[in-house]
C-alpha cells in the first residue's frame, strides 16, 4: 500500500472509530476515485454506510468488496449478511453468512448471525444447533446463551432453555436482556420484583428514537381521559412518572402550574426535553425518586411504566407518600385476568415478557390500592395497545389518596413474615 492510500485509509478508519460515519464514507469515496475496486476500502465504505443507516448503499459496497477480494473475506461476507438482514433480505443474508463460515470454519460471529437470521425465518432447530456450537466454543458469549434460550423456548424445550438463561445470568448478573422475567414466564423461576434498571435503559435506548411514531399505542390517552373523568384541573404540581418522551406530559401540561417528569432512560428523556413541556426532568429510578419527594404532587400519572414492576406494593406506597392529601394517581397496566384476577405475573405475550413486562389482575389492583391507603375511583378494562395481529388488554386505574390514613406503611407486612 503506497503512502497516499495508507494515509487516506487511516483517516477513514479514524473517522469510523470515532463514530463519524459520514466522514468515513466521504474519505473512502475520495480514495476509491484513485484506487477503484479496492476491496478493503469497499469493505470499510460498506460498514460505514451500514453504521449510519444507508442499508441499500451498504449492501452495494459490501457486495463489491466480496467480488473484488483476491481471496474470499469472511469478515466482508459476514458484514454483507448483516446488511442484507437489515435490508429485509433474510435468505440472501443466510447465503452470505454460510459463505463466511465456509471460508472460515467455526467463525463464531457468522454462526451467531446465521442463527438469529434463521430464527427470523422460524427455523429454530437450525438456530439452536448453531448456537449450541457457539456456546460450546465460546462459553462466555452471553448473547449466544440468551439467543439459544429463545430458540429453545420456540421449540418448547423449556428445561434446556432454563439452563441457557441461567448460564446467561451467571455471566451477566445485571440482566440487561431481562432473563429473570423470561425464566418466570416459562415457569422456571419465581416472578421477579421488577425489570432491572439496566435492562430498561438498554430497551428504551433502542426504542427512544421512534417511540412517538409507534402506531396503536393508547396508554397515554387512556390516562389523560381517566384523569378528566375523576379530577378537576388545574393542579398546582404534577408528576409524569415514567415520562418517556413526553406523550402523557403533553396533555397534562395544560392541567398544571408545575410539571415534572422522571424516567430511568436518558434516551427517552432526551425526546421529552426537546418538547419543552416539563419544568424539570429527572433521570432516576421511579421508586427512589418518589420516596425522596413526599407530599410533593397533586397529580401523578404513569402510562405504561408500572408494566415493568411485578408486585406493586412498594410502588403504591411510594406514590401515596409523594402525593398531597386527596391527590390523584392515574396509571395503566397489562391485564392478568386471563390467568388470575387476584394475582400478577409475567405477561403471557412472549414479546412483552421479553421486553420486561408484567401483567396485573383487576382484583389484585383493587385490593392492593385499598391496602395502600387509596380510594378507588376507577379500574377499567382497556385496549392498552394493538398491532395488525392482536389487541393487548390492560387496565386504566384512578386512585385518590385518602386523608384519613396516616401512612400506607402501617399496612405492609413486616420483613420475614
Amino acid at each position: 500500500m503506497d503512502s497516499i492510500k495508507r494515509c487516506r485509509t487511516a483517516e477513514a478508519l479514524s473517522a469510523y472509530a470515532a463514530g463519524r460515519y459520514s466522514a468515513a464514507e466521504t474519505a473512502c469515496m475520495r480514495t476509491l476515485m484513485d484506487y477503484p475496486n479496492d476491496p478493503d476500502l469497499l469493505h470499510l465504505l460498506g460498514v460505514a454506510r451500514l453504521a449510519h443507516g444507508s442499508i441499500t448503499a451498504a449492501i452495494e459496497a459490501l457486495e463489491a468488496a466480496c467480488v473484488h477480494a483476491p481471496v474470499p473475506s469472511p469478515e466482508a461476507y459476514n458484514n454483507l449478511g448483516i446488511a442484507l438482514r437489515k435490508g429485509q433480505r433474510p435468505e440472501d443474508a443466510i447465503a452470505a453468512f454460510r459463505k463466511a463460515i465456509e471460508t472460515r470454519p467455526g467463525y463464531a460471529e457468522a454462526m451467531y448471525n446465521l442463527a438469529v437470521t434463521s430464527m427470523d425465518l422460524a427455523d429454530f432447530a437450525t438456530a439452536a444447533d448453531l448456537l449450541a456450537e457457539v456456546t460450546a466454543a465460546s462459553p462466555e458469549d452471553t448473547r449466544a446463551h440468551f439467543a439459544l434460550a429463545d430458540a429453545l423456548i420456540a421449540l418448547n424445550d423449556l428445561d434446556a432453555a432454563g439452563l441457557s438463561l441461567r448460564c446467561y445470568l451467571r455471566l451477566a448478573p445485571g440482566d440487561e436482556q431481562g432473563a429473570e422475567l423470561i425464566l418466570a414466564s416459562i415457569g422456571k423461576a419465581p416472578v421477579p420484583a421488577r425489570a432491572s434498571p439496566a435492562f430498561l435503559r438498554d430497551l428504551y435506548r433502542r426504542k427512544a428514537k421512534n417511540w412517538d411514531l409507534v402506531p396503536g399505542y393508547f396508554a397515554h390517552r387512556h390516562v389523560l381521559d381517566a384523569v378528566l373523568r375523576h379530577a378537576s384541573p388545574p393542579f398546582f404540581s404534577a408528576l409524569d412518572a415514567g415520562c418517556g418522551t413526553g406523550l402523557s406530559g403533553a396533555g397534562v401540561r395544560a392541567m398544571t402550574q408545575h410539571m415534572a417528569g422522571v424516567d430511568v432512560s436518558p434516551d427517552m428523556l432526551e425526546g421529552a426535553r426537546a418538547k419543552g413541556i416539563y419544568d424539570v426532568l429527572n433521570e432516576d429510578d421511579l421508586l427512589s425518586f418518589l420516596t425522596r419527594h413526599p407530599d410533593q404532587f397533586d397529580l401523578i400519572v404513569s402510562a405504561a411504566a408500572l408494566i415493568h414492576f411485578g408486585d406493586l406494593n412498594a410502588v403504591l406506597e411510594a406514590v401515596w407518600l409523594a402525593l398531597r392529601p386527596e391527590g390523584t394517581f392515574a396509571f395503566t397496566t397489562y391485564s392478568y385476568d386471563g390467568s388470575d384476577p387476584t394475582a400478577f405475573g409475567a405477561s403471557s405475550y412472549r414479546e412483552l415478557a421479553k421486553s420486561g413486562c408484567f401483567a396485573h389482575g383487576s382484583a389484585y389492583l383493587a385490593d392492593l390500592s385499598k391496602t395502600c391507603g387509596f380510594e378507588i375511583c376507577e379500574v377499567s378494562e382497556i385496549i392498552h395497545e394493538q398491532s395488525s395481529m392482536q389487541k393487548i388488554p390492560g387496565f386504566v386505574a384512578v386512585l385518590r389518596k385518602r386523608s384519613d390514613v396516616k401512612s400506607p406503611l402501617i399496612n405492609s407486612p413486616l420483613p420475614g413474615r
